[in-house]
């Protein structure tokens, strides 16, 4: 997956699904094919709380080649701009955003609505500005807090 094929994209679901997201990127039969993700499925059904959480686990480690990429810088000025997809770094720009938005949503388990009215934090702002070797770690440890539970949970059923 390219960084140009999150341009122009709207995540803006009303409600969090996994399911749902990955098939705005096409991307839920790579998923889904994933050998951890297969046996979860099999081992605790389609719609257990473990399988959704494999699956947001493995779509970040998909993403990760695009978050360890070098972002530009946030520019305070882009959603005000009267026309800000007209030149090649406006573009770019744009599918930057749309990446560190699904990738927070995925970590956070939240809606861009969510994210927004909550002021979740890692923000846009702070995970653009971060250095491309932290921006996965950064996201991944969200997803860890957020579903700490649901992995400690899998853990004692796995060795229960």
């Amino acid at each position: 997956m390219e960084r140009e094929d999150f341009f122009g994209l709207d995540f803006r679901i009303k409600n969090f699904d996994i399911n749902i997201l990955l098939d705005l990127l096409s991307i839920r039969s790579k998923i889904e094919s994933i050998d951890t993700v297969k046996q979860i499925s099999k081992k605790f059904g389609k719609s257990s709380a473990f399988l959704m959480v494999s699956k947001r686990q493995q779509t970040l480690k998909f993403l990760k080649p695009l978050l360890d990429d070098e972002f530009n810088h946030f520019d305070q000025f882009y959603y005000e701009k009267e026309v800000n997809t007209a030149s090649e770094h406006d573009r770019r720009y744009n599918a930057e955003e749309r990446i560190l938005e699904f990738a927070l949503m995925v970590a956070s388990g939240k809606t861009y609505r969510e994210l927004k009215k909550e002021e979740f934090k890692p923000g846009l702002h702070t995970l653009r500005e971060l250095k491309s070797s932290e921006r996965y770690d950064c996201l991944w440890n969200v997803l860890l807090t957020v579903e700490k539970n649901t992995i400690e949970q899998f853990k004692k059923a796995l060795a229960g």
